[in-house]
C-alpha cells in the first residue's frame, strides 16, 4: 500500500520539478536577454530625476544664512524652480532651454520634457517645432533606436513664489 503512495509522491515532485525549470527558463528569460533595455531604462529615470533634483538644472536652490554667519544654499529636490527662467523680472523660456541643455549633455541621448500644471496648464516645453520625425510625444532629428518616457509628480516654484503641484513628462531617446 505504501508503493503507490510513493508513486505519486514521486510523480508529485517531477510535476512540480518540470514547472519550477520551465518558470526559470521561460520567465526569467526576458530579464537576462535585455539588459542593455534595463540600462536604458534606468539611465531615463535618472536623467528625468536629474532635472527635478538637480540644482544645475531645475531644482530649486535656496540660500540661506547659517547661526554662525555663514551663507549656505539647501536644495529643495522634488522642486521646480521657474524663477530660474526669469530675465529682468519676466519669464523667458529660452533661460530655461539653456539650463536644460547645459545639464543634460550626452551625444547617445536626446531628452524632450514638458512641465503641466495640476490645472492643466503648460508651463515648460522643451521644443517647438524641434526635429524632424515624430515619434512618441515629440519630434526628433533622427528615428531614435528606442524611446523610454515618463511622468513623475513635482512640486513647482512659480514666478510669483507661491507653489503648485505639477507633473513632469520626460521622453528619452537612445541612438546606438
Amino acid at each position: 500500500m505504501e508503493w503507490p503512495q510513493a508513486l505519486i509522491s514521486t510523480i508529485f515532485a517531477v510535476i512540480l520539478l518540470g514547472v519550477g525549470l520551465f518558470m526559470l527558463f521561460e520567465v526569467a528569460k526576458p530579464q537576462a536577454d535585455y539588459p542593455d533595455l534595463l540600462s536604458e531604462e534606468l539611465e531615463a529615470q535618472i536623467i528625468a530625476e536629474r532635472i527635478f533634483n538637480s540644482p544645475n538644472c531645475l531644482a530649486w536652490e535656496e540660500k540661506y544664512i547659517d547661526k554662525d554667519g555663514v551663507q549656505k544654499y539647501l536644495v529643495h529636490a522634488g522642486t521646480i524652480d521657474l524663477t530660474k527662467g526669469n530675465n529682468v523680472g519676466i519669464f523667458d523660456p529660452n533661460l530655461i532651454r539653456g539650463i536644460m541643455s547645459g545639464c543634460l549633455r550626452a551625444s547617445k541621448i536626446e531628452v524632450n520634457y514638458e512641465l503641466i500644471r495640476n490645472d492643466g496648464a503648460l508651463l515648460i516645453e522643451s521644443q517647438e517645432g524641434f526635429g524632424t520625425k515624430r515619434v512618441g510625444r515629440f519630434s526628433y532629428t533622427r528615428t531614435p533606436d528606442d524611446l523610454i518616457s515618463d511622468y513623475y509628480f513635482v512640486k513647482i516654484r512659480q514666478q510669483d513664489q507661491s507653489f503648485t503641484d505639477g507633473r513632469l513628462l520626460v521622453e528619452v531617446a537612445f541612438y546606438r
